[in-house]
């Protein structure tokens, strides 16, 4: 991703903003973890750790900004759809404070952890 700025480019490479996207969606309450795109083993989601989150995140990018799709695993006992606005719109704003044009962000639930 290029951001042009008065005094050049900027140059964001995938791995970057998928890192930032997995930090915001990994502190929004009701987050349990992220997943693989090609996550099931045996029909077993594995959480991925802090420096794997960009194998949960795919990054499309177009024209006029970029759409993400982002893999997690939510709580029980919470609303999901709540849970989901607040990972999108977190997403939309926080990344957008960096200069990134995010369009879209699709968030994926693929598991949910019963609390207890």
């Amino acid at each position: 991703m290029e951001i042009n700025s008065n005094h050049g480019k900027i140059e964001v490479t995938e791995d970057v903003i998928a890192q930032m996207a997995g930090n915001i969606v990994m502190s929004i309450p009701g987050i349990v973890g992220m997943v693989s795109v090609k996550r099931i083993k045996d029909g077993v989601a594995e959480l991925l750790k802090r420096e794997q989150y960009q194998k949960g995140i795919v990054i499309l990018k177009n024209e006029d900004g970029i759409d993400l799709r982002l893999h997690v695993v939510m709580v029980s006992g919470m609303r999901l759809v709540d849970i989901a606005a607040n990972v999108q719109n977190q997403v939309y704003e926080q990344m957008g404070q960096f200069g990134l044009q995010i369009n879209q962000v699709h968030v994926c639930i693929e598991g949910i952890q019963i609390q207890g």
